[in-house]
Parts: C-alpha cells; structure tokens; sequence
C-alpha cells in the first residue's frame, strides 16, 4: 500500500533542557513546552495518519500520545525504532562529549558507517535494528 512516512522528532525534554546526550531508554520526560510542541504539530497537519507509532523512549511516548490526543488515534509502542545509543557519552553535557557525538554522525552521514559512538552503536547496527521497522 502506498503512503507516507512522517517522521517527527520528540518534543522538548528534560534533558534537551540540560543539554545531556539522553539516549538510553526510557530517558527524560517531555516539558510542558514539549508537550505543547507536539499539540501544536498535530495541529498543523491537513489529516490524521492511518497509522501512528513511537519508540519505547518516554519522550516519544509522551510526543506521539499528545499527538493521538489531538487526532484522536491511538499511539502504538514498536522495539528498534529508538534513537542512537550515545554509549560511553551517555548523561554527559560537555562540549566534548557533544562535539564528539556530532562527529560520528556526520561520518554516518558521509558513508561511514562502520564507525561507532564511543562504547555505543555503529550506524550499521542502527539502520540494522532500525530499517527492518520502517520498511
């Protein structure tokens, strides 16, 4: 069947607040202003979609069940689809770690993905557990 992906990234968390590398499920809850993000997301959508899913992460949880809210959907729990795992930078909050994070990404994003977070994921392994999910 034909569609659309949408993917949406998570509202503001607590840990985006406190600017910490919070990969490791459940993490951080949402703020009050990730909670309106998310309304407000739904709400500048034209329709509902057919489907809406969220990783075990307690800010997605949070995210797509504001959304539901608003469409008036159910939001459905899936394993694999939750973020990178930041290994060994996981709670850290200095630029190190976080200049180090970025580093990884942006060689995944140039085809190396045989590169791993420091005591974490490669990017083969994310698009393993990952694309298996979304496909």
């Amino acid at each position: 069947m034909p569609g659309r992906l949408i993917l949406v990234r998570h509202g503001q968390s607590h840990g985006n607040v406190a600017r910490r590398l919070d990969t490791r499920p459940p993490g951080a809850e949402l703020t009050d202003i990730g909670r309106q993000q998310a309304r407000e997301f739904a709400r500048s959508r034209p329709a509902p979609p057919g489907l809406l899913l969220h990783s075990v992460a307690h800010r997605a949880a949070q995210t797509a069940a504001e959304i539901g809210q608003e469409w008036s959907r159910p939001a459905i729990e899936v394993e694999g689809i939750h973020e990178v795992q930041a290994g060994d930078l996981e709670d850290r909050d200095d630029d190190d770690a976080i200049a180090l994070f970025n580093a990884v990404y942006r060689r995944w994003h140039h085809g190396e993905l045989d590169v791993a977070m420091p005591g974490g994921e490669t990017g083969a392994q994310v698009l393993d557990r990952y694309l298996p999910v979304v496909a």
